[in-house]
């Protein structure tokens, strides 16, 4: 420490402002200098705060001694002043306490200490009060209670001071204020959870894991526990000393910043601003080969405020079951919660067991979904032991599992438009075991006009945009991006794009192409279709687009509307690109999605839809399927003529999304079809972790609910599966089968009548649906504790003239497929084509389907009833049945 330079204001009072401000100015250059020179920031704005604190005092005492009578009166410090750290730039707060009955003493008193002060270009804030009206507003004000907490006397009458403190001290340790104190920790911490860390132009006063986090969390420690200063929370045992040199290090860290940041901008100046950031990270030393300053200074923000805002989390925490227990508010569930294995303690999820992080290290993630499923916090110190683990036992190896690709898959496309889930993954280190790539846009700094926030936080955000824009109801505002989500029939391929459309940012120029190939390759490590695998690529190297065309374009071209159309081929593209370019633009930043550009992408979103009903996009999909088929020839060898033969029999769409080993699959089963009438086989897929059942036979009515039908009898569930017809007017029906139900098709013996069942059912013998009756009843726990959501059935009138398209959204439960089919059938209606996708415990099934007698489009009474019979069969699918 140093001594503070000595100020002696001038005799005439006129002066004084003038001589002050010099006086300030030459103050803030020596610590400026001395700061440069190495004494660190946390000393500086110490003395900052005593130099502006003698200064009060000094004013205060001659403007009593000007009094004749001088009134009762007391100065105290609040904020910066009064927790004795001032930044150069930084609000005085100071009030005035008296318990004088004539004002205009007070009030002349009051004038000479602040006019001066003003004069000399400080920015002071100031009241005057009663001990009394101090502590009465205490009761009703957030900033003076929490003011209240840093308040410190500057100058005066001792029994003022006393009188005050008491009074403080009441209003403090009362009940009221406590649980005021406790609901205001709990908006903290879900404020915190809500918000990230990863800006780019962070403020280091009031962001997450700044500088007002650090105050939180001192005044609920206060509070609960009245500590006089920050070591007593490690002294008492009160916190780790993990947290506590978190705390240490992020407030000095913070310090320094927020010094260097006034110092430079020469005014008060909280947030790192592009065009200062390379001047602060030089001032701090953070000069690196291969790094701008700028860089490394965001990279060392990222670090401290992230570790910060997570300790502070936790002592919040601890400081709000202290309260609960002190006010005996412990909270109860009114009903038992089912946890799944977890222990749900004060409203927030633990492990049962921690040693299980070791033993079943599955259990890290598992822990998101049920906290997602139950919407319950993860307690912070719960979140502190995964961070841990995550790198010594979340491996590759159990990254790269099934059951782990599907427990992220129902995170990332949860059916309730619970989002925020996503940035836990990321906090937690789980996103970067799952998707590696990710690590190379984690605090990625991207510096144009429109960005608000680093790549990682900007594809995450967008993706929760996302999922909350598809889990809204069609009519919602806006009309247009939420009707076309409505009907987009793969959410996980959508919300996956939305998560890795910028991911080739961290691999050099031209992201959106390298962005399209890593996500491919994400989508193989996962055992995607080639069909999502294709479309997701696309929507990646096309994210753009909408955007581009929509304001740089000339829309009256019917020749760019037309090409766009081919590129995009089919409905279901382009409302997937919709919905993804709106996500995009509205979590870039507030000036990325104007009303003016929502306009924009309207007008070619319909234009381009237009075109599409028109016939466009056929061409592109006949190209694509033509170069398909090119690809497929040179991979035959020996039986290239088979399969030449075969791909004329098939449509566009078949060939572009069937992979080619199961393109050879359906060839064998159809050949064997041809001459057995029927024809079923079932094919492991390890790769994939599953099964797959083909069935060739002759197209006719109520075939899908059938099959469907068998399978649910024998205890198979279906997880995905995919109708379609040859021009010579056989039908494919491939059934995607989980690795849950190996132990069932293993078995030679049961795998043959499986197979025997679903050709009886194929040639139209009877199905017995009994078993799926005794299934369900067998399987009541399905329903418990997992929360449902309504059927919801749209039509999509505009993807094609030549048949009515359905969508089908409704929780996935024994039986469902086979009871929607059948219901289809017995309305008297013809399904040509199906799409069945699982996404977690949603069932996403699309049905091209037509009139059975007059083979058209159904009319709208016609889809009314369709529509309600459907409802009908998912609430039947639902519903527990009697023994």
């Amino acid at each position: 420490m140093w001594q503070l330079a000595p100020f002696t204001p001038p005799e005439d009072p006129t002066q004084t402002g003038r001589f002050l401000k010099e006086w300030c100015r030459e103050d803030m250059e020596r610590h400026w200098n001395a700061w440069r020179q190495g004494r660190p920031a946390t000393e500086c704005v110490a003395s900052l705060a005593r130099s502006r604190e003698c200064l009060i005092r000094l004013l205060f005492e001659r403007a009593q001694a000007a009094q004749p009578h001088p009134p009762p009166m007391a100065v105290v410090g609040l904020g910066g002043l009064g927790r004795g750290a001032l930044a150069p730039f930084a609000d005085i707060d100071v009030v005035l306490v008296s318990t004088s009955r004539r004002p205009q003493s007070v009030q002349t008193v009051a004038d000479s200490v602040l006019y001066p002060l003003w004069d000399a270009g400080l920015d002071v804030g100031h009241a005057v009060r009663s001990p009394a009206q101090f502590a009465a507003l205490a009761k009703s004000e957030m900033t003076i209670r929490t003011g209240a907490l840093d308040c410190r006397p500057i100058a005066g009458d001792p029994r003022i001071f006393q009188d005050l403190g008491q009074r403080l001290k009441t209003v403090i340790d009362s009940r009221s204020n406590k649980r005021w104190f406790l609901s205001a920790i709990q908006e903290w911490m879900e404020g915190a959870e809500a918000s990230t860390v990863y800006r780019l132009e962070p403020n280091i006063k009031t962001g997450p894991g700044g500088l007002r986090t650090l105050h939180q969390t001192w005044w609920a420690a206060r509070v609960a526990w009245g500590i006089p200063n920050w070591k007593a929370l490690l002294y008492w045992g009160r916190i780790t000393r993990h947290d506590y040199e978190v705390l240490a290090t992020g407030h000095r860290w913070l310090h320094a910043a927020r010094f260097a940041l006034h110092g430079h901008c020469g005014r008060r100046e909280d947030a790192l601003r592009f065009h200062t950031q390379d001047t602060i990270g030089a001032l701090l030393g953070l000069e690196r080969p291969g790094k701008a300053p700028g860089d490394a200074l965001l990279e060392q923000y990222y670090r401290h405020a992230k570790a910060l805002k997570a300790a502070a989390t936790r002592i919040q925490e601890r400081c709000s079951q202290s309260l609960y227990t002190e006010l005996k508010t412990l909270r109860r569930n009114p009903k038992p919660v089912p946890t799944e294995g977890f222990v749900l303690l004060n409203d927030r999820l633990r492990f049962a067991d921690p040693a299980v992080m070791e033993s079943s290290p599955l259990e890290l993630l598992r822990i998101i979904r049920v906290a997602q499923r139950h919407n319950k916090r993860i307690a912070p110190e719960t979140r502190m032991e995964i961070a841990r683990a995550v790198p010594l036992r979340f491996t590759p190896r159990v990254a790269g599992s099934s059951e782990a690709v599907q427990l992220f898959m129902a995170i990332l496309t949860d059916p309730e438009g619970r989002p925020a889930y996503l940035e836990a993954l990321h906090e937690l280190g789980l996103l970067e075991r799952l998707l590696p790539e990710f690590a190379a846009v984690t605090g990625l700094v991207q510096r144009d006009l429109y960005h608000e926030y680093t790549v990682d936080a900007h594809l995450i955000y967008c993706a929760q945009m996302t999922l909350q824009t598809l889990s809204m109801t069609p009519g919602a505002t806006p009309h247009d991006i939420v009707e076309a989500a409505s009907h987009v029939q793969r959410p996980h391929v959508l919300v996956t794009a939305a998560l890795l459309h910028d991911i080739g940012k961290g691999y050099g120029h031209g992201h959106s192409e390298r962005g399209a190939k890593i996500a491919r390759d994400v989508a193989r490590r996962m055992f995607w279709k080639r069909e999502d695998m294709v479309d997701l690529g696309f929507l990646i190297q096309e994210h753009l687009s909408m955007m581009i065309i929509s304001q740089r374009r000339d829309m009256e071209d019917v020749d760019l509307i037309e090409r766009f159309a081919n590129r995009v081929e089919t409905t279901e593209r382009l409302d997937m690109l919709l919905v993804l370019s709106y996500a995009d633009a509205t979590t870039t930043g507030p000036e990325a999605f104007t009303g003016w550009k929502a306009a924009l992408l309207r007008e070619l979103y319909l234009r381009t839809r237009a075109a599409l009903r028109g016939g466009a996009g056929d061409p592109g999909l006949t190209k694509r399927a033509q170069e398909r088929v090119d690809d497929i020839l040179q991979r035959c060898g020996e039986d290239r003529s088979r399969m030449e033969a075969f791909t004329r029999q098939l449509t566009p769409r078949h060939l572009v999304t069937h992979r080619f080993e199961l393109l050879q699959r359906h060839l064998l089963v159809v050949e064997q079809a041809g001459k057995a009438g029927a024809r079923a086989l079932v094919f492991p897929n390890e790769q994939r972790g599953g099964w797959e059942i083909l069935v060739a036979c002759p197209d006719h009515a109520g075939l899908l609910a059938d099959l469907s039908g068998v399978l649910n009898g024998k205890g198979v569930s279906v997880a995905g599966a995919y109708t379609g017809a040859t021009t010579t007017g056989t039908a494919i029906c491939t059934f995607v089968i989980g690795a849950g139900e190996w132990p069932v098709l293993e078995q030679q013996a049961s795998c043959a009548e499986l197979c025997k069942s679903l050709e009886d059912a194929a040639l139209q013998r009877t199905v017995d649906i009994a078993p799926i009756h005794a299934r369900r009843r067998r399987e009541r726990h399905y329903a418990a504790g997992v929360p449902v959501s309504n059927t919801r059935i749209l039509y999509d009138l505009v993807a094609t003239d030549e048949s009515t398209v359905l969508d089908v959204f409704t929780p996935d439960r024994v039986g469902t497929l086979h009871m929607i089919a059948q219901a289809i059938f017995d309305c008297d209606v013809m399904i040509e084509q199906a799409r069945i996708t699982t996404e977690g415990e949603r069932a996403v099934d699309s049905f091209y389907v037509v009139d059975r007698q007059t083979r058209k489009p159904l009319t709208e009474p016609r889809r009314e009833e369709l529509a309600q019979a459907i409802r009908d069969a998912c609430d039947q699918a639902l519903t527990t049945l009697d023994p």
